[in-house]
């Protein structure tokens, strides 16, 4: 099977690219031969963004602007012309878009990983979900990451039951054993420094959580636009010697074992799959209670699930656990099974089923 991934990767690699990486490899495995494309990229020759993708080809253009685009969908075009795939798959907003432009002949299926779910609608940018939605008409299957997100191409979008279905982003690595210190009091948030992961409402969550445990300290990892401001924000609340800002880190799991607690407190979360490393890290999560964190934190057993922007619930939760170890280890521990259903290859044999359908339909209708 020859499938050509099209991914936008304009600033920096995130989940979606971590999820195509992990994909890719898997796809090897199974004997698929893949290409990946890349029409957004600030420099198509970054060492890290070709390593990541291997053992797929790779190849990348830079944008820089509008006036670039029709250059960039000529190239895109003569991309999968050469490499003649059986399935071309999206993914990402501005890939969806331009492969939806494309002519690319009723014989090749296209399929769309839709990873963002609701997040125009919260951010109010109607005209960006209006152009995702109209996108998204045109390939032959969406998916999305998480049951969350395929209810709401089905119910806000309107798509046909027959045109979508989810497969759960899955995460790979080796969690290391957990360090257990009886006088550590650590929480841990896995994120990228931005408005979506409400940073903010954390830090003052933490700043409750200190007056009933003193010894708290907060470690947020991550990098963004959001950065300063946070910085600012807890100088502000005399959190200084509490909270750590480590920046982006290439390996989590040193960092998830030497914690207590892991928390994510987003606005939307098409699924989040920091939560399920931390999860098979063995820490217990305390997540929002928003899109696919529904899916995989189990209130009550795996973590806890809050209200988005409620800081003196989030607060409530992390006091629990951070003063009752056994009710941590034991949710950890359930975590950790519960991971196991969410790795990388699970994910890949999900999209295996896709392609494999889809590529039926296509053979069934050239018959016909």
């Amino acid at each position: 099977m020859r499938v050509a991934h099209v991914i936008s990767t304009p600033a920096g690699i995130g989940g979606a690219e971590r999820t195509l990486s992990d994909l890719v490899a898997c796809g090897a495995g199974m004997g698929w031969e893949q290409l990946v494309l890349n029409p957004f990229a600030i420099d198509p020759h970054v060492v890290t963004i070709r390593d990541l993708y291997a053992p797929a080809a790779y190849e990348g253009r830079p944008y820089s602007s509008w006036r670039g685009l029709v250059g960039l969908r000529r190239w895109l075009s003569r991309q999968l012309a050469g490499f003649r795939p059986d399935i071309v798959h999206a993914h990402l907003f501005h890939a969806s878009v331009m492969v939806a432009s494309l002519r690319l002949g009723a014989h090749v299926p296209t399929i769309l990983s839709h990873q963002h779910g609701d997040k125009f609608q919260v951010s109010g940018a109607r005209v960006l979900e209006r152009i995702d939605r109209l996108a998204g008409r045109r390939f032959d299957q969406v998916v999305g990451c998480s049951q969350s997100v395929a209810d709401y191409l089905l119910y806000r979008y309107g798509y046909s039951p027959a045109r979508v279905s989810y497969v759960h982003n899955g995460w790979s690595g080796s969690p290391l054993p957990r360090s257990d210190d009886p006088a550590r009091r650590r929480v841990i948030c896995v994120a990228h420094l931005s408005a979506q992961k409400n940073h903010h409402l954390l830090i003052d969550a933490i700043a409750r959580v200190r007056t009933r445990v003193p010894a708290v300290s907060l470690r947020l990892v991550g990098d963004g636009s959001a950065r300063t401001e946070l910085e600012t924000h807890v100088e502000r609340l005399g959190l200084g010697e509490s909270v750590e800002f480590l920046g982006r880190v290439d390996d989590v799991w040193p960092l998830l074992a030497q914690s207590e607690v892991f928390v994510l407190p987003s606005v939307y979360e098409p699924l989040g799959i920091a939560a399920l490393e931390a999860m098979a890290a063995g820490l217990p999560v305390v997540a929002t209670a928003v899109g696919g964190l529904r899916e995989i934190v189990r209130d009550g057993t795996t973590g806890y699930l809050v209200p988005a922007n409620d800081e003196v619930a989030l607060a409530a939760r992390l006091i629990e656990l951070l003063e009752e170890p056994q009710l941590r280890n034991s949710m950890g521990l359930r975590g950790r099974a519960l991971a196991e259903d969410h790795r990388s290859d699970r994910m890949a044999q999900g999209y295996a089923r896709v392609y494999d359908r889809l590529l039926a339909a296509r053979a069934a209708g050239d018959a016909l």
